[in-house]
């Protein structure tokens, strides 16, 4: 099957860059590899509040805090338009992007919600993803169905996108603070996450009464959208009544979240000075579980454990979408994320890979992942896995951190509209 080719839209790398806001007393450190201590929680200069920061904005808070890109009023791409969904309990909302293509909520069978990386460019990923689904239709791919709705959801960064906003949508100060479940700073004081604007948005969709003839979902993020979709794979609460299935789809994300604090021998990749003794933060949420009830509420109204979630997520329709070419050091380069394979997502998907088929005791041959290799140390929670993995891993060859590539490619087709199994791909480097 080809690959299309999009238009004018440009493949933009999503680099997972730093963005967050500290006192101005608290410097900057040049050693990417030594992160200042563990704080409990930072000022916002923007509302003289405190608030808590997941392992990643607390490492490279005050360094290129701005928010992120300043974009002017949100642009319609020809065939969607803008529609709010109330997500909080006080009225709060989420923009969307939607297909704007004629289909009646009552007739829609299937939907991709698709989520931008962390450029907040959601015009531009629901193109991507509503071409993806023109072409797949066009070349005949059997789960691809005419009557699908492309949802994009626009998370907003309450710095740059100042004014552009109502009083009651949600926005973040934290450029990427929606990658991992935050809360919101806009409402001021709202309770709502990135997360439960999600689930806001799967619990309206798992209405029967509105959409009768949905049967199927698929949530998709690439880079930062990515780290998204891993992490809500394993934390997210998909509504028990959906009369709908669910897919992952996981784009060439910076990170993924560890169930232990076990890393990969850094004597199997280049970890570039990286230490667990030198990087206190390793295993502090994003990265693991340490204190994710600080940092990600929907953990906090949970009682599951590590091995709980775990014992879920391999039950998960999850896809990994891996692109054999980016290798680039770009993106997260702190020292918990370098200690998950290296510089290189690529290397670092390789390497997640092969620790959740080894954590769940699959048995299965990783003879073919070089790098990444894990210490006798790892345990083995085949008792709750059944030695089973329902996840599984497409490798895009010729391809780069760019989603046009990936999603143009046959095998990013078939990780969204393949019913099953998805093809491997190319081997791993």
């Amino acid at each position: 099957m080809k690959a299309f080719s999009l238009g004018g839209i440009a493949g933009a790398t999503l680099l997972v860059l730093a963005a967050s806001l500290i006192p101005a007393s608290v410097s900057a450190h040049s050693d990417p590899l030594a992160p200042r201590s563990l704080l409990q929680l930072d000022v916002d200069p923007l509302t003289g509040t405190l608030e808590q920061r997941d392992a990643y904005n607390l490492e490279i808070a005050g360094r290129h805090q701005d928010g992120g890109p300043r974009y002017g009023p949100l642009p319609v791409p020809a065939g969607s338009r803008l529609r709010n969904f109330t997500v909080g309990n006080n009225g709060e909302q989420t923009i969307t992007y939607w297909s704007d293509n004629g289909i009646m909520d009552a007739s829609v069978e299937s939907a991709i919600i698709v989520i931008h990386g962390r450029n907040r460019d959601g015009a531009t990923y629901w193109s991507i993803a509503d071409q993806a689904l023109r072409s797949a239709i066009r070349d005949g791919y059997a789960g691809a169905n005419p009557k699908t709705v492309v949802v994009a959801p626009q998370f907003l960064s309450s710095i740059r996108n100042q004014g552009q906003y109502t009083a009651n949508q949600i926005a973040f100060a934290d450029a990427n603070a929606w990658q991992v479940g935050e809360e919101a700073t806009a409402p001021q004081g709202t309770s709502v996450t990135s997360f439960s604007a999600i689930n806001g948005l799967l619990g309206r969709l798992a209405l029967t009464s509105q959409f009768p003839k949905l049967k199927r979902v698929v949530l998709v993020g690439h880079g930062g959208g990515g780290q998204m979709i891993s992490r809500y794979a394993v934390l997210g609460e998909v509504p028990s009544s959906a009369q709908y299935s669910i897919r992952f789809v996981i784009g060439n994300p910076s990170s993924n979240l560890y169930f232990t604090p076990n890393r990969p021998l850094t004597s199997s990749f280049d970890a570039r000075g990286a230490s667990r003794d030198r990087c206190p933060l390793y295993n502090t949420y994003r990265y693991g579980f340490d204190r994710i009830k600080d940092f990600c509420p929907t953990a906090a109204a949970s009682s599951r454990t590590p091995q709980s979630y775990f014992s879920r997520f391999v039950q998960r329709d999850v896809v990994f979408l891996v692109s054999n070419a980016d290798t680039d050091a770009s993106g997260d380069q702190t020292c918990m994320a370098i200690l998950l394979g290296g510089v290189a997502r690529r290397d670092r998907t390789f390497s997640y890979w092969r620790y959740i088929n080894q954590l769940a005791g699959t048995g299965a041959d990783l003879s073919a992942f070089k790098r990444g290799r894990f210490s006798s140390q790892l345990p083995n929670w085949s008792s709750v896995t059944g030695g089973r993995l329902r996840a599984q891993l497409s490798i895009v060859p010729n391809a780069g951190h760019n989603p046009v590539e990936v999603f143009g490619h046959s095998l990013g087709r078939a990780a969204l509209f393949n019913q099953g199994q998805v093809p491997a791909g190319a081997s791993p480097a």
